[in-house]
């Protein structure tokens, strides 16, 4: 593996950077990658795929040089900003558990408020690592705070979670010491401060309601009016959308569909994907992806030949997908390089692997390896458990991968436990 291929892995979270660790000695240059990805953030999505601590954990032990790169790690903690820090505090706790008891007074060090999150980075890791001790040490920070920042509302959902752990009663005797002399922060622990939603709209409304104000609601709106709707709606929605003209009209109806099954015949919606608007063309994609049929199948192959987003045809497949063109597509794929457009596709052939055979494993290995969203390969994973004799190595890889799903895929003998595509 190459330094190239190695940095890739490594970003991406797959497990043949840890694999190669295992049975090749690090360079400097491979050492160095290490530390540049642990100090970094490069998790695709964060708040679906979570930390990648105990992967990147993994590339530190085998690197030979575990002891310079957690000095390095915890001595840069104070330069990175949130996403880097969050994944630097992971990798401290870890060190911590580990038997460095000098990776504590830097987490001390770097407990940080962000304003963006309303939330202190650092602060889980330091209360799993001290406890009761942690908890004061966190706490006497949010209390400081509140007397010197008039805007401050402390940190809801540690608060919340403390609560629910411990127990107020617990809680409030480990922090009385902050109490005195401090009413806010007495009160922020006392009672429950929830986040309200200000101007929200209401979706329990008829499509009667609805279709005189259509200007009114924009598509997120229709969309989620849409999964509570009554199929009585639904089908008054369905019908309006075969007279409708207007683009603005015709996008917020199609909105309504992206997931419920549209409950007419899918013939009139195809002439939507002539639309100059791309808008339209992929709302009418979303909608037709539902559909079995010869129609849409020529469809989505011959834009998937011809256009340049063609990617953008893949949900067509969703119940169409024919295992024969999988080497077009692989050649396809083989040519993309935009990390945004790969996780696209990646997520569409979620939903095709859902409903359909997919036997490439050319085409499925493409994707692990080139994907960043560890949480969308768990499907490819998936399928390629089930339906190939994977050696040693290849299960090894997935073993070591970012995405806890995956690993214990690999250890419980194969299925994703979590509805990663619904």
């Amino acid at each position: 593996m190459n330094l190239t291929e190695f940095e890739k892995s490594l970003k991406n979270g797959t497990g043949n950077a840890i694999t190669f660790l295992m049975n090749n000695k690090a360079s400097d240059e491979h050492i160095e990658a290490i530390f540049n990805i642990s100090t970094k953030c490069y998790v695709y999505d964060k708040q679906c795929e979570g930390g990648r601590g105990h992967y990147l954990w993994n590339a530190i032990n085998f690197s030979g040089a575990r002891d310079i790169l957690q000095r390095r790690i915890l001595e840069i903690m104070n330069d990175r900003e949130e996403y880097d820090l969050e994944q630097c505090f992971e990798l401290a706790g870890i060190f911590y558990s580990k038997g460095n008891k000098s990776a504590l007074e830097f987490m001390h060090k770097n407990l940080r408020y962000s304003e963006g999150w309303s939330s202190y980075i650092g602060s889980d890791e330091i209360i799993t690592a001290e406890g009761s001790k942690g908890i004061q040490f966190v706490f006497k920070n949010i209390a400081e705070r509140f007397l010197f920042d008039e805007n401050f509302d402390g940190d809801y959902f540690l608060c919340l979670e403390l609560k629910e752990k411990y127990g107020l009663d617990k809680l409030l005797d480990i922090l009385s010491p902050f109490m005195l002399g401090n009413p806010r922060f007495k009160d922020y622990l006392i009672n429950d401060h929830k986040f309200e939603s200000t101007g929200r709209l209401k979706y329990e409304v008829s499509y009667d309601v609805v279709k005189d104000n259509l200007n009114k609601y924009n598509k997120h709106f229709m969309f989620v009016w849409g999964k509570e709707a009554s199929d009585k709606d639904i089908l008054k929605a369905a019908y309006d959308l075969l007279v409708a003209t207007e683009e603005n009209v015709v996008l917020r109806l199609l909105s309504v569909f992206r997931r419920r099954k549209f409950p007419l015949k899918y013939t009139p919606i195809l002439k939507w994907l002539d639309s100059d608007n791309d808008e339209v063309v992929s709302s009418a994609i979303e909608l037709l992806k539902e559909f079995q049929s010869q129609d849409i199948y020529r469809i989505a192959m011959s834009n998937i030949q011809v256009k340049e987003n063609w990617y953008e045809y893949l949900p067509l497949l969703t119940y169409n997908y024919n295992d024969k063109d999988s080497e077009l597509i692989y050649r396809q794929i083989c040519s993309v390089s935009d990390e945004d457009i790969m996780h696209s596709i990646i997520m569409n052939f979620g939903y095709i692997i859902d409903n359909c055979n997919v036997n490439n494993f050319k085409l499925l290995n493409h994707m692990y390896l080139d994907g960043r969203c560890s949480l969308c390969r768990t499907k490819i994973v998936e399928v390629m458990i089930k339906n190939f004799s994977l050696n040693e190595d290849k299960l090894l890889e997935f073993k070591y991968d970012s995405n806890e799903i995956i690993r214990r895929m690999v250890e419980d003998g194969c299925r994703a436990d979590a509805d990663s595509f619904a």
